[in-house]
C-alpha cells in the first residue's frame, strides 16, 4: 500500500500528502490505464518535462502563478484566454523569447521554470496522432480510455432546480439509447423533444445528452479526442460530427463538465496545444494549463513545503501518534495496532485511519453502523433545501475532498474527516425535539461525544474535536464570515490555547497559524456546502446536484476544472 522510497526524508514526510506516501492507487484500473496512455504517447508527466513561463517583471514582489491569471486579457500565444484558466509556457529559450518580446529591452525580462503540486499531474499531447499506433497499441489505448471514463452521473452535476428529477436508467433507455438515425448520439436538434418526452428540462436533456455523446466519442471513437479538447480549449459546447451513411455534418452537444471531470480524475492538469503567438510572429508548442491551483513556481512550492512543515508537522505527527500510533513512524507503514488505551478499533475509525481515498458515502454509510446513528444522520437537517444530515455531511465531505484531500498532511485527514461527519451530527435531533435548530450547538457536542466514545477514539482527540466543531466554529464564523471586529485576535488566541493544549506545550505562532488553516478548512467545507460550487446526491437516484448560491458572496470565485475550487473571501491573511 505504501512506497517507502517516494520520501524524500522523514521531516518530508511528516507532512506528505496522500499522494505521496501513499500509492496504491497504482493498483487501480484507472492508474493502470493512465501508464499505458502514457507509456504509448497520448499522456506526459509533467514531472518530466520542463515547463518556463517567461513574463516582465511589473514589480510584483514574491511573483507566483495564480489561478486567476489570465495573460493581460489578450489571446497573444494562449488560444483559451477568459475560458479556462490557462497560462502560457514552454521550452525555456522559448519562454525567454516571449518576455524579452514583451519587455521591450527594458531589461526586466524573467523566466521561471513551473512545478505542479500534484505528483500524479499529467498532459495531455495533442498532437498525439492514434494512425501512428499499431492495431494492437491502438486497441490498447481505447481500452485504456475507457476504463478511465466516469459514469454520466460521477461526470455531471444537475442544476439546483433538477435536483428532484427522478433518472435512474430510464433517461438512457428511452431517448439517449434509442438507436435513431444518429444511433445512441443525441443531436442539439433533438433537445426539446427528448427534454418533453422525458418531462425534464431542455436545459437537463442538454447536458446529459452532451455527456452521453463525450462518454460514447471517446470510448467508440477516441481519435475524435483532438476535437473534443479542441472545443473545450474554445469555450464550445457542442461539436459537428459526419455521420457513416450522412451527406451533412450533423450538431451534437458535448458536455464541458464532463470533459473536466475526465481530467481531473486522470490527474490531467494541462494539454500541449499548437498555438500562434503574435508576440513572437509563430507557431510554438505551448503548453495549457487546466489546472492552475496546482501549479506554481518552482521556488514557490518549495517555500510552501517548508512552511507547511513549521506550521502542521508536529500538528500532523500529534494527530497520528494519538489515532492510530503505530502508523505515526516508518513502523506504522506496516503494521497496526489499536488507538491508545488498547480499545479495539471501530469500522468507522478503522475506515478514516487506514482508507486516505474513502469516498464521503462510504464514510457517511459506515459511520452509519454505529448504535443508533442510522436514524440521527437520516434525520433532516431543518433547511429549506430538504436535506438530511447525511446529505449535509456528504456534501461538507465532498468540498474536502475537492479543495483539501490533496493538500494537507495525510496524517491529518483522519482527524479532519472526523470533525466534519460530526460537526453537524445532533442537528437533526434537536429540529425533530424542538421543531428548530436554535439549540443545534448543544445537541451536536452530546451526539458527537457519544458517537466518538462508542467508537473508541482517543480522549485528547475527542476533546480537539469537541472544541472544533462547538467553540471553534464559532470563532471561525465571526472572523472568516461574519468579519466581527476583534475576531481576528480571538480566532488567534482560541487557535493557540487550543492546539497548544493538544500538543501538551505552548503553541508556537507557525502551529497557531497551521491549526488555523485546519480550522478554516473545517468552516469552508461546512459554509461551501450552501453554495453552487457544492454538490449534493439525490435521494432518489445516483447524480449529484449543485447546491442553491446562498452563501456565495462569502468565496472569492469558482475556480478548477469542474468549478469545485474555492476559497473564502476572508482567510488568515486579515489574522
Amino acid at each position: 500500500m505504501y512506497n517507502l522510497g517516494n520520501m524524500r526524508s522523514s521531516e518530508n514526510y511528516t507532512t506528505a500528502t496522500r499522494k505521496e506516501i501513499n500509492r496504491s492507487n497504482e493498483q487501480s484500473e484507472k492508474f493502470q490505464a493512465a501508464e499505458a496512455l502514457t507509456r504509448l504517447g497520448m499522456l506526459t508527466k509533467m514531472k518530466d518535462l520542463e515547463l518556463y513561463h517567461g513574463r516582465t517583471d511589473d514589480g510584483t514582489p514574491d511573483w507566483h502563478i495564480r489561478a486567476d491569471f489570465n495573460n493581460a486579457d489578450n489571446a497573444t500565444g494562449n488560444r483559451n484566454v477568459n475560458k479556462v484558466p490557462a497560462l502560457s509556457t514552454g521550452t525555456k529559450d522559448i519562454a525567454l523569447e516571449f518576455a524579452q518580446a514583451r519587455d521591450r529591452g527594458r531589461g526586466r525580462a524573467e523566466v521561471y521554470r513551473m512545478k505542479s503540486r500534484n505528483p500524479d499531474a499529467r498532459i495531455l499531447n495533442q498532437d498525439f496522432d492514434w494512425n501512428s499506433l499499431s492495431s494492437l497499441e491502438r486497441d490498447e489505448a481505447a481500452k485504456a480510455v475507457r476504463k478511465t471514463l466516469p459514469s454520466i452521473a460521477e461526470g455531471v452535476d444537475l442544476a439546483f432546480e433538477d435536483r428532484n428529477a427522478g433518472l435512474g436508467t430510464r433517461i438512457y433507455e428511452t431517448q439517449f439509447c434509442s438507436g435513431g438515425p444518429f444511433g445512441a448520439y443525441t443531436a442539439s436538434e433533438d433537445i426539446n423533444a427528448i427534454a418533453t418526452n422525458l418531462s425534464v428540462s431542455p436545459r437537463m436533456a442538454e447536458q446529459i445528452g452532451g455527456a452521453r455523446n463525450v462518454q460514447l466519442l471517446m470510448a467508440q471513437a477516441p481519435e475524435f479526442m483532438r476535437d473534443i479538447l479542441n472545443a473545450y480549449v474554445d469555450g464550445k459546447d457542442s461539436i459537428n460530427i459526419l455521420f457513416t451513411g450522412q451527406q451533412h455534418r450533423t450538431n451534437i452537444p458535448i458536455s464541458r463538465e464532463y470533459i473536466g471531470n475526465w481530467f481531473k480524475n486522470m490527474d490531467i492538469v494541462g494539454a500541449k496545444y499548437p498555438v500562434r503567438s503574435a508576440t513572437l510572429g509563430k507557431e510554438l508548442d505551448n503548453y495549457l494549463m487546466f489546472e492552475l491551483d496546482d501549479v506554481d513556481t518552482e521556488a514557490r512550492i518549495e517555500e510552501e513545503r517548508i512552511a507547511k512543515q513549521r506550521r502542521m508537522g508536529s500538528i500532523a505527527m500529534k494527530i497520528a501518534q494519538k489515532m492510530n500510533p503505530k502508523r505515526s513512524g516508518i513502523y506504522g507503514l506496516l503494521h497496526r495496532k489499536s488507538p491508545e488505551g488498547g480499545k479495539s478499533q471501530s469500522e468507522i475509525m478503522d475506515l478514516l485511519n487506514n482508507d486516505l481515498y474513502a469516498d464521503p458515502h462510504t464514510i457517511v454509510e459506515t459511520a452509519k453502523k454505529t448504535q443508533g446513528y442510522d436514524m440521527v444522520l437520516e434525520a433532516s437537517a431543518g433547511v429549506w433545501e430538504g436535506f438530511t444530515i447525511q446529505q449535509h455531511t456528504e456534501t461538507a465531505l465532498q468540498v474536502f475532498e475537492d479543495n483539501y484531500a490533496d493538500k494537507l498532511p495525510a496524517k491529518m485527514l483522519p482527524l479532519m474527516r472526523l470533525a466534519l461527519l460530526t460537526h453537524d451530527i445532533g442537528k437533526g435531533v434537536a429540529v425533530a425535539n424542538e421543531g428548530n435548530k436554535r439549540n443545534q450547538k448543544a445537541y451536536n457536542v452530546a451526539y458527537a461525544r457519544d458517537f466518538m466514545e462508542k467508537n473508541n477514539v482517543d480522549n485528547s482527540t475527542l476533546e480537539l474535536v469537541l472544541s472544533m466543531i462547538s467553540e471553534g466554529m464559532e470563532r471561525t464564523t465571526d472572523f472568516s464570515i461574519k468579519a466581527k471586529e476583534g475576531s481576528n485576535v480571538s480566532f488567534y488566541n482560541y487557535c493557540s490555547d487550543t492546539i497548544g493544549k493538544y500538543l501538551g506545550k505552548p503553541a508556537t505562532e507557525e502551529e497557531t497559524y497551521g491549526f488555523g488553516q485546519m480550522m478554516l478548512a473545517l468552516q469552508t467545507c461546512d459554509s461551501a456546502a450552501y453554495t453552487d460550487m457544492a454538490t449534493t446526491r439525490s435521494t432518489n437516484s445516483n447524480y449529484r446536484h449543485r447546491n442553491y448560491a446562498s452563501f456565495n458572496k462569502s468565496f472569492r470565485r469558482k475556480s478548477g476544472l469542474t468549478g469545485h475550487k474555492l476559497k473564502l473571501e476572508r482567510d488568515l491573511e486579515q489574522v
